[in-house]
């Protein structure tokens, strides 16, 4: 299997794994997993979006915030790099560029 692909695939369990925990209120081995999951990949906005349901269940509102600005920013710059690359008439936002003809 190809690695980005299992990286995702890690990525998604790790999610599901955090959810379970956090549904159990295992809040800290929740966080834990969580943030394993930022590690692979800071742009994906669910993670941290998480991240901020798991403080709010401990009561950490302060905190909590800070994760949604930081899910808000990686979905800004995910929207940022896709826009430049159409604007540049390729799509190179996630491996290799592919020109995009007009008709």
């Amino acid at each position: 299997m190809d690695a980005p692909v299992q990286e995702i695939k890690h990525r998604i369990e790790l999610l599901d794994t955090a959810r379970q925990l956090l549904e159990e209120k295992k809040f800290e081995e929740a966080k834990a997993t969580a943030l394993e999951a930022v590690r692979l990949d800071e742009f994906y906005a669910q993670s941290f979006t998480l991240l901020a349901e798991i403080c709010e269940n401990e009561g950490n509102t302060k905190e909590a915030e800070g994760w949604r600005a930081c899910a808000k920013s990686a979905r800004y710059e995910i929207w940022k790099r896709e826009v430049e690359a159409e604007a540049r008439g390729h799509h190179e936002v996630f491996g290799t560029p592919v020109r995009h003809e007009i008709p």
